[in-house]
């Protein structure tokens, strides 16, 4: 599972996220291990909370001068992408199984604040597998300790 939520920029030709804890990686080397592999993809810039109408992009935007997208002519569109299909790069998409193709177009995050969520079906199976039986020890623990204490 990939959880990337950051500031987005180009280096050496590369999509990078800078963290809040302080680590920069790519988007590539994030990714490569789900190339291939049956995923739920979600992408977007992230705003500030609350929103803001004064800054770019809702506080999304940290470009300096021109902004491509237009969040320095008071463009509040932010960028959302979510996806379910293969992911595939060269370039990076999500092809679904009715032959759509979504592609991610990461240039659209560079210079903004945002993230990107993708995980495998079968991570994703697995965890709602976990989540469920938590809620059935958490609901059984409930009910006996008000039978219990009675």
């Amino acid at each position: 599972m990939v959880l990337l939520e950051g500031v987005f920029r180009q280096q050496d030709g590369k999509t990078t996220v800078a963290q809040d804890n302080g680590s920069v990686g790519t988007l590539d080397s994030a990714l490569s291990t789900l190339v291939g592999h049956h995923v739920q993809f979600a992408m977007h810039h992230v705003p500030t909370l609350p929103f803001d109408p004064t800054k770019r992009g809702l506080g999304s935007c940290c470009v300096e001068g021109k902004c491509p997208l237009g969040h320095d002519e008071g463009n509040f569109d932010l960028y959302n992408v979510t996806a379910n299909g293969v992911l595939h790069n060269d370039p990076w998409r999500i092809e679904a199984f009715d032959g759509s193709v979504q592609p991610i177009d990461l240039n659209r995050m560079v210079d903004h604040m945002g993230r990107i969520a993708c995980a495998s079906i079968t991570e994703l199976e697995k965890l709602r597998e976990s989540a469920a039986q938590l809620t059935a020890q958490i609901q059984s623990f409930s009910i006996g300790s008000k039978t219990g204490g009675e």
